[in-house]
């Protein structure tokens, strides 16, 4: 992998928000401190949120749908998709595609100055040289370097129980409406909690958390 990449991602992982330290590709959370990174190192937000699609695009299209501001979602199953594209929260086609102008071209060269004319010789002094010509220094144009943003990703930063889990989850919402989590299979599946309830990044009711004495543990269930 190419070495600044790789420092960038790890730079990103180490964020207090990862909290196992883990960038998930499929996580719109990781994929948010992505696009705020970049847009902290002086990216536009027109470039930062190209370059986050360009992250997950053609990835998993089954499950993937633009929502009003061009941003790339990735949805658990392609059930969630389907609901939020006929809620007209989302799109199959992205709806800010030819409204914004990206420029990654570099800044241009400022002009050079005029050379000085060579000041003339002292009348009283025919025999004395010329004052010499002043010769401007040329600048260098500055040019702007790109974040690079890998085409694809590698599974090293996929952690491989939690893509084993998601996988699991999505045959369990397939099969059936009724299903129990954990609180550490909740967090994997990127849900998050509002009082007592959990929903997913759509807004779908997942389930009310409560405690389970048999197990000694927090459970939500629908």
């Amino acid at each position: 992998m190419n070495t600044i990449v790789e420092k960038f991602l790890n730079k990103i992982s180490l964020d207090e928000r990862i909290s196992d330290g883990i960038f998930e590709i499929e996580n719109n959370n990781h994929l948010d401190i992505f696009q705020e990174y970049l847009q902290n190192m002086g990216a536009s937000e027109e470039e930062s949120i190209h370059a986050r699609n360009r992250m997950v695009e053609g990835r998993f299209p089954e499950r993937q749908a633009y929502n009003k501001n061009g941003i790339l979602v990735t949805f658990p199953t392609p059930e969630y998709k389907k609901r939020a594209i006929e809620r007209g929260t989302h799109f199959e086609k992205n709806p800010m595609a030819g409204k914004t102008k990206l420029q990654f071209s570099p800044a241009p060269a400022p002009s050079a100055s005029p050379a000085a004319a060579p000041a003339p010789a002292p009348a009283a002094a025919p025999a004395a040289a010329p004052a010499p010509t002043t010769v401007p220094v040329p600048v260098p144009a500055p040019t702007t370097v790109p974040v690079p943003v890998p085409a694809t990703t590698s599974s090293a930063y996929i952690d491989k129980e939690t893509k084993e889990a998601q996988e699991e989850y999505v045959e369990k919402i397939l099969a059936t409406e009724s299903i129990t989590y954990t609180i550490n299979e909740a967090n994997k599946l990127n849900f998050y909690k509002k009082d007592k309830n959990w929903y997913s990044q759509d807004g779908e009711l997942i389930g009310t958390q409560f405690f389970d004495e048999s197990k000694n543990t927090f459970l939500i269930k629908k």
